[in-house]
């Protein structure tokens, strides 16, 4: 059998060569769809000059003994990331029809739907100051608590939903260009503030009265302390959306479910426990334009709302019984979330809802027994008993 490019001319992969080899003849040659036999399909390119992601890393550290057994440290870190990837779903907007602000009103090109475009337009900054006191094993304890301030900022990270973009019309290309650099905001991950401690204390009390020393002694304490600020999230308005005729929204790449809302005053920035079922919303729909009316892309940044922060102490307590020298039996038990505090779950910041800046339910701890963001539906204490056997 015949052959072309070491391939059978029968095969599959030889049919779809030369379908693509007709399509792109006469796609350069200005033919319409019609004449292409073919009905428009989705894209995907790159930039003509692409280059692969960086990052500038930099940090400096300074320790201070406080006698034998502490010392204080200080770490500056930070880092610059530039090149990094973003998907632009607009080079062809105009297929998502509507009379949105921004969009063309004529399809740039019909032989195709949407165009995804990657390039690398993205950016990122952090910036972090960690503050660390330790305390070195001493009477069987030993132990450590941070704090670290940091702020994180990007324009790539979206959560899903919001951008905040403004456009170019490029009339002699026939292409809507996103500016990236609109949506340059608070990071997803962006935690102010941020304080981490733990501690483990073997009881180092020996008693000569063998009962004695049998109870209280062998004994470890363990402790972990989480304490942080919240994480931001868009104020959106779900009901942009109807500005875009057609279903085609959702199969563009970059292109959110739920666009920017438009503030008319000026809205707060936090929204605390306060908020919980409703009691003293942060937000209220009189602080915006109403729902759907904005003919743009919202005046407000990405990420500019900040919900409950999180608190939590895990605590472990266990006794070791000597047997024999080779054989220990150890008894104890965990308490995950040991003071059973409520890990809230952001605010409602969909200002087409009635109900937006209120708090409703909880969501389950980033660390619990099941293991670190293991998506445990557990939001209370949790107690794990122990027993083991070593020899």
């Amino acid at each position: 059998m015949a052959t072309r490019w070491g391939r059978p001319d029968g095969s599959s992969a030889a049919a779809a060569q030369n379908q693509f080899n007709a399509f792109k003849t006469g796609f350069f040659n200005g033919e319409t769809m019609d004449q292409l036999g073919n009905s428009p399909f989705n894209y995907f390119s790159t930039d003509q000059h692409f280059s692969t992601p960086t990052y500038a890393e930099w940090s400096f550290e300074i320790e201070q003994p406080i006698g034998q057994k502490n010392v204080l440290v200080a770490t500056y870190s930070g880092n610059h990331g530039y090149n990094l990837l973003v998907q632009s779903g607009f080079p062809n907007a105009a297929a998502l029809g509507g009379s949105f602000a921004g969009l063309p009103s004529v399809q740039p090109d019909p032989r195709f739907l949407a165009i995804n475009e990657l390039s690398n337009q993205g950016v990122s900054n952090y910036n972090g100051l960690t503050i660390q006191y330790r305390r070195a094993f001493s009477h069987g304890f030993q132990g450590q608590i941070n704090y670290t301030w940091s702020h994180a900022l990007d324009d790539v990270s979206n959560g899903g939903s919001g951008l905040q973009y403004n456009f170019t019309n490029n009339t002699s290309g026939g292409l809507v260009n996103p500016n990236i650099r609109a949506n340059y905001g608070d990071s997803d991950y962006d935690i102010r503030h941020q304080v981490t401690g733990d501690f483990v204390w073997d009881t180092p009390f020996k008693f000569s009265n063998r009962g004695l020393n049998y109870l209280l002694g062998n004994w470890t304490l363990s402790s972990k302390l989480f304490v942080r600020t919240g994480i931001p999230e868009n104020i959106t308005d779900s009901l942009l959306n109807n500005l875009f005729e057609g279903t085609l929204v959702s199969s563009v790449i970059n292109v959110p479910t739920s666009l920017l809302a438009t503030a008319v005053t000026d809205i707060p920035h936090y929204c605390g426990s306060a908020a919980v079922n409703g009691a003293t919303p942060c937000l209220s729909q009189s602080m915006f334009l109403p729902a759907g009316t904005e003919p743009g892309f919202g005046n407000i940044g990405r990420n500019t709302l900040f919900g409950t922060g999180y608190f939590n102490i895990d605590t472990s307590l266990y006794k070791n019984i000597a047997i024999t020298e080779r054989f220990r039996f150890t008894i104890g038990a965990s308490a995950y979330n040991l003071l059973n505090h409520a890990h809230f779950a952001d605010p409602l910041s969909n200002v087409a809802s009635g109900a937006v800046g209120g708090i409703y339910g909880t969501v389950e701890e980033p660390t619990s027994a099941y293991g670190a963001f293991q998506g445990s539906v557990v939001t209370g204490r949790v107690m794990v008993l122990t027993a083991k056997f070593r020899f």
